[in-house]
C-alpha cells in the first residue's frame, strides 16, 4: 500500500491482543505506519485478560508507542461488566472491538477462512495446523463480496480507484492549504470552516474530535470553492464530503449519534451506490475514529447545534439560510436563462419577417446585417441554455427548494416545546435527507459531459 499510493497516510487499527495483532503492530511501527490502538475495555480491564507476563509487556510497550488508545464504551445493556469475571458477557466487549475495527477500516486484515478484505492464510485452529484444501500457509489474498478471491498483488480495480481519490484528496490538501483563507472570502459560497465552531456556548470547549472534524471540512469546503469556479466534475463528490462532514460535525456535538454505538455511524452513506465513492465515507471515518465513546455530549450543545445547523430564513446561519438563499439565486439565473431564450426566438421571428414582407424597401446592407442578428440570436440563447444545463440551475432549484422545505419543517418542530431527544431526532432526519440527496446528486452528474481538469 505504501509502495502504490505514497501520499496516503497509512494507519493500522489493532487490539493488540496476544499473537497475530501484536505481529501486526510490531511491524506497522517499524514501516513508521502510525498505530492506533483499539482496546474492548479500558486498558486495565484487558490488561487482566492477557496469560503471559511477556504477552502483557508486548502491550504495553506498544501501547506505549500507539498515536492513539481507543477504550470502547461497555456494550448497551452490559455498563459495569468488565470489572465482572463473567466471561461470556466480556466476550460482547472483544465483539464490539471487531466490530469497530471492521466498521472503521478500508482494508481488514484478516487471519482466518472467513473474514472479507485481505486475507492471510494462518491454519492455527486446523488440525496439524493444515490450511483448508487450496491453500497454503502464509498465502495472501485480496477478498471482496463481489469479486471473490484474488492474488495480493492484483488489488480489485474499483478499490484501487477508490484509494486513488483518497490520495488525490491527500495531495489537494496539501496543495491548496495556502490558499485557505482566500477562498473563504467567497461569500456567494457556504460559510467557511473556521465558523463552523464559532460563537459555541460559553463555559463548553469543543472536543478534539469535533476539532479535528472541522478541519477536514475545511479541506473540503475549499477545494468545493475551486472546483466551483471551474465547474469541474468533481464539484459534486466534493460539495457532498463538505456537507457530510458538516453534517456528521453537528450530529456529534449534538449528540445525535448513540454514545455508547461503536458502529461506524454513516456506514450506508453511498455504499449501495459505488464502490469508487466509497473514498468519501472512508474521509469521514477518519473522523469518528477521534470520537469518544460513552462519552454523553453536553445538551447544552443542542440549542447552539440548533441555531447554527439549521438556521431560520434570512438569518445568513444555518443550512435553511443556505438553501433558500440558493433556491432564490438559482431561481432568479434560470428565469434569466428562459427569458432571454424566448426574446432571442421572437427578436430572430421578427427579423425573419421583415426580411420576408419588406426586403425591397432594405439595402443590401441592411439585409446582411439583419440576416447576421438571425444567425447570432439563436447562438447567443444556445450558449446561455449549455452553461445553464452544464451548471446543472434547473435540477440544483429542485434540489435547494426540496432541502429548504426539510430544514424549515424541522425547524417549525425544533421551536416548539419539546424534550432534548426529541430534539436529537429531529436533527438526524435532515441530516439523513442531505446525505442521500448528496449520494443521488453525484450519480445524477457523473454522466454529464463536464471538464475533467486537474487542480492546478
Amino acid at each position: 500500500m505504501a509502495g502504490r499510493y505514497p501520499g496516503l497516510k497509512l494507519q493500522l487499527l489493532c487490539p493488540m491482543a496476544e499473537g497475530g495483532d501484536q505481529l501486526a503492530a510490531r511491524v506497522a511501527l517499524e514501516l513508521g505506519i502510525e498505530l492506533i490502538a483499539v482496546l474492548p475495555m479500558r486498558q486495565d480491564e484487558y490488561e487482566r485478560d492477557f496469560e503471559s507476563a511477556s504477552a502483557l509487556a508486548e502491550f504495553g510497550s506498544l501501547a506505549a508507542r500507539a498515536g492513539q488508545i481507543i477504550c470502547l464504551p461497555d456494550a448497551p445493556g452490559l455498563e459495569g461488566v468488565t470489572s465482572t469475571g463473567d466471561a461470556a458477557k466480556r466476550d460482547r466487549q472483544y465483539a464490539q472491538a471487531g466490530l469497530f475495527v471492521s466498521n472503521h477500516c478500508q482494508i481488514l486484515l484478516a487471519d482466518n477462512e472467513n473474514d472479507l478484505a485481505f486475507h492471510l492464510v494462518c491454519s492455527r485452529n486446523r488440525p496439524d495446523g493444515a490450511p483448508a484444501s487450496g491453500l497454503a500457509p502464509a498465502d495472501c489474498y485480496w477478498l471482496t463480496a463481489q469479486g471473490g478471491r484474488k492474488p495480493a498483488d492484483a488489488m480489485p480495480p474499483e478499490y484501487a480507484v477508490m484509494f486513488s481519490r483518497l490520495q488525490d484528496f491527500a495531495a489537494d490538501q496539501k496543495r491548496h492549504a495556502a490558499n485557505g483563507h482566500a477562498a473563504h472570502q467567497n461569500t456567494a459560497h457556504r460559510t467557511g470552516a473556521s465558523d463552523l465552531l464559532e460563537d459555541f456556548p460559553a463555559g463548553l470547549t469543543p472536543p478534539e474530535s469535533a476539532v479535528f472534524n472541522a478541519q477536514l471540512f475545511s479541506i473540503a469546503d475549499r477545494l468545493a470553492v475551486h472546483f466551483q469556479k471551474r465547474f469541474n466534475r468533481s464539484l459534486f463528490a466534493i460539495h457532498t464530503l463538505a456537507e457530510a462532514l458538516r453534517a456528521q460535525l453537528y450530529w456529534n456535538l449534538a449528540g445525535v449519534v448513540e454514545a455508547r454505538s461503536v458502529a461506524f455511524a454513516y456506514e450506508n452513506f453511498l455504499q449501495k451506490q459505488d464502490v469508487e465513492l466509497g473514498w468519501i465515507r472512508h474521509i469521514m471515518r477518519a473522523a469518528s475514529t477521534r470520537r469518544a465513546g460513552g462519552v454523553e455530549p453536553d445538551p447544552a450543545w443542542v440549542p447552539w447545534v440548533i441555531d447554527h445547523r439549521v438556521g431560520a430564513r434570512g438569518s445568513g446561519k444555518g443550512q435553511l439560510a443556505y438553501y433558500s438563499a440558493k433556491e432564490l439565486h438559482n431561481s432568479v439565473n434560470y428565469r434569466r436563462t428562459e427569458f432571454l431564450g424566448a426574446a432571442c426566438l421572437w427578436a430572430g421571428i421578427a427579423v425573419a419577417l421583415v426580411l420576408a414582407m419588406d426586403s425591397g424597401h432594405l439595402s443590401g446592407k441592411q439585409q446582411q446585417v439583419l440576416l447576421i442578428l438571425m444567425g447570432i440570436l439563436p447562438l447567443i440563447a444556445g450558449i446561455r441554455n449549455a452553461i445553464s444545463h452544464k451548471k446543472a440551475e434547473k435540477e440544483l432549484i429542485k434540489q435547494y427548494r426540496f432541502m429548504a422545505r426539510i430544514f424549515s419543517n424541522a425547524r417549525r418542530l425544533l421551536d416548539a416545546p419539546a424534550t432534548t431527544a426529541f430534539q436529537r431526532r429531529v436533527l438526524k432526519a435532515p441530516g439523513e435527507a442531505q446525505l442521500e440527496e448528496g449520494a443521488e446528486w453525484i450519480l445524477m452528474h457523473r454522466s454529464r459531459p463536464l471538464e475533467n481538469k486537474g487542480l492546478s
